[in-house]
């Protein structure tokens, strides 16, 4: 036997992140863009790992996202610094042009979604911070 309907008065629909968790979790997602404009080494790990220790005991939501972001940016540092060692066969130089630009469109599309509400995952790191923050 199911829930009963809200309309019944015994159950509460599901609760979404508030404006905001919503806010703070778009704010994690943007923040490796900072080191694109200020070159301070790792500032791309180092503001969303800020926003993680803030939030974590307050938002699940919020800790996701900044967790999941830390994640991703490891990703794409030791993309690029793949993409030098393949400087050496040329292939290198496309990457280090589009990993930039990649990482850039697709933290943009995440932080919308995450403003929005939804647990959006990035792609591989994604299942990863999830399954660190439900613990």
């Amino acid at each position: 036997m199911g829930k009963r309907s809200v309309e019944e008065g015994l159950a509460e629909p599901p609760a979404g992140p508030s404006q905001d968790e919503r806010t703070w979790a778009m704010v994690a997602v943007l923040s490796p863009l900072v080191g694109y404009v200020i070159p301070i080494p790792f500032v791309n790990i180092i503001a969303p790992l800020v926003i993680y220790f803030m939030k974590r005991d307050e938002s699940a939501f919020v800790a996701f996202h900044a967790l999941q972001t830390v994640y991703f940016s490891i990703a794409v540092f030791l993309a690029v610094v793949i993409s030098i060692v393949l400087l050496i066969v040329c292939v290198g130089l496309f990457l280090l042009i589009a990993i930039p630009i990649a990482s850039i469109v697709y933290l943009a599309v995440i932080a919308v979604k995450a403003y929005q509400g939804e647990w959006a995952e990035f792609w591989l790191v994604g299942e990863w911070a999830r399954r660190s923050v439900e613990r």
